[in-house]
């Protein structure tokens, strides 16, 4: 059930985006591809977060390698 229904509500919004793409192509004078979808800077984005997501990797294997050993000590309430 909810599956479907998350599946209309992502259809309909594509929906409503693919109207308001034409509502825009429709009225501008002077429209190109570039100024409804910039699909090279979204491609750019796209490899800037996958790069991000590498160096995110790399942090956390330098912070596991930091903290590998380490023991916590737990003192009981009452500082005892």
């Amino acid at each position: 059930m909810k599956g479907a229904s998350l599946r209309e509500i992502d259809n309909l919004e594509s929906l409503s985006i693919a109207a308001m793409f034409n509502a825009r192509a429709s009225n501008a004078k002077r429209m190109t591809a570039k100024k409804l979808y910039d699909a090279d800077k979204a491609r750019k984005q796209l490899e800037t977060s996958a790069e991000d997501k590498e160096k995110d990797i790399e942090r956390s294997m330098r912070f596991n390698e930091a903290f590998k050993g380490f023991k916590p000590q737990f003192r009981t309430k009452g500082g005892k």
